[in-house]
């Protein structure tokens, strides 16, 4: 494997983590929503 795509699959894998943690925001700002 080379750098640069080694460089690519950390990219990729830190903007999954960073899209999931926006996923579950959303989503305990709904539940907070639907709850109160």
């Amino acid at each position: 494997m080379s750098t640069s795509e080694r460089h690519q699959k950390e990219v990729l894998e830190l903007f999954l983590r960073v899209e999931h943690v926006t996923e579950v925001k959303e989503i305990n700002h709904l539940w907070n929503g639907f709850a109160g």
